[in-house]
């Protein structure tokens, strides 16, 4: 009853601090890494511009968790960024992804060497006619080693580019 009409203005600054995000890093102990507006920006346009994003028109599978920084960054903050539509999943499951895959006709999937595994098979043992998921024109794969016949698997079946990179979390991070 007392609060006022309007929420109090914040003055924010792109160096402020915007996320404590914590990561093991290297040397494995838990520590917090310090993001600033900035660097959340600055990874999303990046991230953007890597995947050449379709501002309004690209189509995200947001499967990865998004308390870790790989998936708050591709999933969320870039698909945000480049106003995509984003698919939600909330738990890998190899033939619901796939099932969701053809139903929403993703263009881009951040996703993990093991998933691309999964996926391949799931798609190898479908009967279905997978033309469904031609749609897809990008997967971003991190946190593993992509072995190049995982990449080359993945990419017969689907039609979509498999791209691998590299992160961390205290450089803003992928």
């Amino acid at each position: 009853a007392d609060a006022p009409a309007r929420p109090p203005t914040v003055d924010l600054q792109a160096d402020d601090i915007a996320l404590l995000q914590p990561t093991g890093g290297t040397t494995g102990g838990l520590k917090f890494a310090q993001l600033s507006h900035r660097n959340l920006l600055a990874n999303a346009m990046q991230v953007s511009a890597c995947t050449e994003s379709r501002q309004g028109q690209d189509c995200v599978i947001a499967l990865l968790p998004m308390f870790h920084i790989y998936g708050l960054t591709t999933c969320l903050l870039s698909g945000v960024f480049s106003a995509a539509r984003m698919v939600l999943l909330t738990r890998f499951d190899a033939a619901k992804t796939l099932e969701a895959m053809r139903r929403h006709h993703p263009t881009i999937f951040p996703l993990v060497p093991a998933i691309c595994d999964a996926l391949s098979d799931e798609i190898e043992k479908s009967e279905r006619n997978d033309d469904s998921i031609r749609s897809l024109r990008l997967c971003i794969s991190g946190a593993a080693p992509l072995l190049p016949a995982t990449a080359e698997r993945f990419e017969r079946l689907t039609g979509g580019k498999v791209l691998e990179g590299y992160g961390l979390t205290e450089a803003g991070p992928v």
